[in-house]
């Protein structure tokens, strides 16, 4: 497990160390409380993956979809708003776990037993106004 803590003005060098270490995998499980970060690091991984697109919280789309620039896609998923694991299932959500794309999911407690076992899951929390702390766990 990996655990840190960082000042948001070193969010960009941060999520770098974590693509360093994690880049590999291919979905990206994303927990914590509202507000903490999950977003902003999300957008600033897109944007270390090159993404040009507009990066923005999926919370009425459920899922945005970007490319990097090696043409990658990258599904963007926030499932806030989901109640059922059906209404996961409905929205597509297992044909992107299946696919080739890189899923990076906000609120995933939902479909957390139909996520792959090599999962990444992290947890950001809140330390101070100007402080967040992520750790990483096999969530399982």
């Amino acid at each position: 497990m990996t655990a840190r803590v960082f000042d948001l003005n070193e969010l960009d060098k941060e999520v770098a160390f974590f693509w360093e270490q994690y880049g590999k995998r291919k979905v990206f499980a994303f927990s914590g409380a509202m507000g903490v970060g999950k977003t902003t690091w999300i957008h600033a991984l897109c944007h270390l993956l090159g993404v040009t697109d507009a990066v923005s919280s999926p919370t009425f789309s459920l899922i945005n979809h970007y490319q990097s620039a090696a043409r990658q896609d990258i599904y963007h998923l926030d499932l806030y708003r989901l109640t059922s694991l059906e209404e996961a299932m409905n929205a597509g959500v297992g044909e992107l776990l299946e696919g080739d794309g890189i899923c990076l999911i906000e609120w995933p407690d939902i479909i957390r037993n139909e996520l792959p076992p090599d999962t990444v899951w992290i947890t950001l929390s809140v330390i101070s106004s100007q402080q967040r702390s992520w750790k990483v766990s096999s969530g399982a």
